[in-house]
């Protein structure tokens, strides 16, 4: 992604996102990476959506992470989760200028 970054290639930006899907893909629940692919995964699509504008890349971060919270969580991992929620709610709320979703971003930091 920091190659992707530098040279402000999208291509580039969608290649990693795949490898981080593939990642968490081979990572069962239950194995101590899961939550580290989990992360990375998000934060990948998080990524692509600033260099595409597709909005799909954003719920599908969204949704991942939700999905994720509503499992029993430790502090540390809740907090790296609910951070990067907001992230992408943030974005989302720019993107529509919804000030509903921008309330919810705002609440996930808070959390």
């Amino acid at each position: 992604m920091t190659r992707a970054y530098r040279e402000g290639n999208a291509a580039l930006a969608a290649e990693a996102e795949g490898v981080f899907r593939h990642a968490l893909d081979v990572t069962p629940a239950g194995d101590p990476d899961h939550d580290v692919a989990i992360d990375n995964h998000a934060h990948a699509l998080i990524d692509l959506f600033e260099f595409t504008g597709d909005p799909v890349a954003l719920d599908e971060a969204t949704k991942l992470l939700t999905d994720h919270l509503r499992q029993p969580l430790s502090r540390d991992r809740q907090a790296r989760c609910l951070s990067l929620l907001a992230r992408s709610r943030q974005l989302e709320a720019e993107l529509f200028q919804d000030t509903v979703t921008m309330n919810k971003a705002v609440q996930a930091r808070r959390r």
